[in-house]
């Protein structure tokens, strides 16, 4: 668990002195609980129109398997409200490519992830610096998945619901 906080204060680190306006710095709580820790770094603009890069990590070991995995993700957030950037009603699409490797019964393999999303969410600014937020929507995966030794690791590729729960920094 140390080598996830390491890695999402890295990104959030490297990411934010890319961009001189300002910036919301965030995670998802939810991935973190379900052991797949991530980051966002939203770039706010005065257009409403803020483009959005995060990470994820994965690690997870069980019944003999040993998986690592990264993830790079881009997109765009338009917020809906007149004024507002950063904050409020918004709509958002992304873009993600995700790498695997696994380790089972003495092979080992490495498997390739494609997403996009389509999300609606909405988000809040208090005392013009801690961000809440909460977004869902739809995500396509396409991936190659994974079987060593005649056993296949759970990869899923079609249409699935997507949820973020966001807590973050406006800086």
């Amino acid at each position: 668990m140390k080598k996830a906080f390491l890695f999402i204060a890295l990104l959030g680190l490297l990411a934010a002195p890319a961009y001189s306006g300002s910036k919301i710095i965030s995670v998802n709580p939810v991935g973190i609980v379900f052991g797949v820790p991530n980051v966002n770094v939203e770039m706010v603009k005065p257009s409403g129109l803020n483009p959005v890069f995060g990470g994820s990590l994965y690690i997870y070991s069980s019944g003999g398997w040993s998986t690592f995995g990264l993830g790079l993700s881009g997109g765009v957030r338009k917020y809906l409200q007149a004024g507002k950037t950063g904050e409020g009603l918004y709509a958002g699409a992304y873009g993600g490519l995700g790498f695997l490797s696994a380790k089972y019964a003495g092979e080992s393999t490495t498997s390739v992830l494609f997403s996009l999303t389509g999300a609606i969410g909405y988000k809040a600014v208090f005392s013009d610096k801690y961000v809440i937020g909460l977004e869902g929507g739809l995500s396509i995966y396409l991936n190659s998945g994974i079987t060593i030794a005649g056993t296949s690791l759970g990869m899923y590729s079609g249409v699935a619901p997507y949820g973020a729960l966001e807590l973050g920094l406006k800086i």
